[in-house]
């Protein structure tokens, strides 16, 4: 007779939420706009293709802000961040952002 163990293994995006909020304890330690849409994220327990669904932009689209890849965030879609993550627009921008709003 054979006993076979086996590791368990998280999925992956629970580990990443995991390793971020080890990262940062506390949101208001958060100094930068990606990681600030990550944070809330992983928080509220949605993955990127869900939080483009409700905000109505594509899945590239979000991944694009939560990497930085974009110069400024544009109103129309923060505010709709803003507003499901139930958090107000100037907590979740930087100075840059805000100033560009």
């Amino acid at each position: 007779m054979y006993i076979h163990s086996f590791r368990l293994i998280a999925p992956r995006r629970l580990l990443e939420a995991q390793l971020f909020n080890q990262q940062y304890q506390n949101y208001k330690d958060i100094q930068n706009v990606p990681d600030r849409l990550r944070w809330c994220r992983h928080h509220m327990g949605l993955m990127q293709k869900e939080v483009a669904e409700l905000i109505g932009i594509t899945r590239g689209h979000y991944i694009d802000f939560e990497v930085g890849c974009v110069d400024h965030y544009p109103k129309e879609i923060v505010d709709k961040l803003a507003d499901l993550y139930q958090i107000p627009v100037d907590d979740l921008l930087d100075d840059y952002n805000r100033f560009l709003i």
